[in-house]
């Protein structure tokens, strides 16, 4: 196993998600300045939905873009800032000021779908194109399979991107299936040495720790994770601990302890005490919970178990949940 791999701290960017978007500028300074301290070298920060955010939509960040970047610029000493990005709501000025702001590199994050990974192309090469580094961050990867997957990859690839990031959105991935998808990039990126491979995991089955350390062994090049775990639905890898174990199997990645104190000190009890029933049962179906309100919603119409019919919803379709679809499920499911 390679030790050229790099962890990206995401509690700033994906951990906003779980504090409705409320980290301050002066939590931003901190907890960057204390990620470094801690040995982190790459730290993705801003509203959990992206670049634009909070212009162009309801879920309103406490500060702008701009703010949070340069704060973060101030409080790195070396450390590469980076932004997400998602086509369907940032354009290039969002780019361009986030760039004039100080940052080092975009992730944008199509879904698993080759439509959306074109759309998202032309993004990427403008990105390139004012020296960013690009990471693709390919969402809900585990709605296709990971020859398919490693397809997609293959087309990203031809826009330039520096890395291709396999999101598990609902943490559903069991290690053994997280180095199959693994593997199945790495062999299709074969002979591409520019190509480097990332993994994302969610703890809702607790196992993103487990599944990051099966990323590693197979070759990753990215592993993402937060302080305590925060981040949406039942969070991510805990930084510390992943710093920890990787220590027991020979990398040295950071300092656990410092980075121990930094968590407890500015997360805290933002981060979930406790996994809770139904973040198990979306890792287990391999639910986004971007759709949850359309469960909720079914699910008290027609008097169901939201559990169940996040289960029985999955075993039909997983990547493009719609309103109307859950419906008809809850319907059925109810005997209507």
């Amino acid at each position: 196993m390679s030790n050229n791999f790099e962890l990206i701290d995401v509690t700033l960017r994906d951990g906003s998600n779980a504090v409705n978007y409320q980290f301050s500028v002066e939590d931003t300074e901190n907890i960057v300045k204390g990620l470094e301290k801690g040995g982190i070298r790459w730290m993705e920060i801003g509203h959990g939905l992206g670049l634009g955010a909070t212009e162009r939509t309801a879920i309103k960040a406490l500060h702008s873009d701009e703010e949070y970047i340069a704060s973060a610029r101030i409080a790195a000493k070396e450390m590469k800032i980076g932004c997400f990005f998602l086509h369907t709501i940032g354009d290039k000025s969002d780019i361009d000021k986030a760039i004039d702001c100080g940052l080092d590199f975009l992730r944008v994050g199509p879904n698993a779908n080759m439509e959306e990974i074109r759309e998202s192309g032309k993004y990427i090469e403008y990105a390139k194109s004012k020296g960013l580094i690009v990471h693709c961050c390919i969402r809900k990867a585990y709605a296709v399979t990971p020859d398919e997957l490693a397809r997609q990859a293959k087309v990203v690839q031809a826009y330039g991107t520096d890395a291709v990031i396999i999101m598990d959105s609902a943490g559903t991935l069991l290690p053994n299936q997280t180095k199959e998808y693994i593997y199945a990039m790495k062999d299709q990126m074969r002979g591409c040495t520019a190509m480097k491979v990332g993994y994302h995991a969610h703890d809702n089955l607790s196992l993103a720790v487990a599944c990051s350390l099966a990323a590693v062994e197979a070759g990753a090049d990215y592993i993402d994770s937060c302080l305590k775990g925060l981040g949406r639905s039942a969070g991510n890898a805990p930084t510390e601990i992943l710093t920890a174990a990787l220590k027991r199997i020979g990398y040295d990645k950071g300092d656990f302890l410092i980075l121990q104190d930094i968590a407890e000190e500015y997360i805290g009890r933002k981060a979930s005490e406790s996994l809770e029933s139904i973040s198990l049962s979306f890792g287990y179906a391999g639910f986004h919970s971007a759709f949850y309100e359309m469960i909720e919603k079914a699910a008290k119409d027609y008097h169901l178990d939201p559990r169940a019919l996040v289960l029985e919803t999955c075993r039909r379709e997983r990547l493009n949940l719609t309103e109307k679809m859950i419906g008809d499920v809850a319907k059925k499911m109810s005997g209507f």
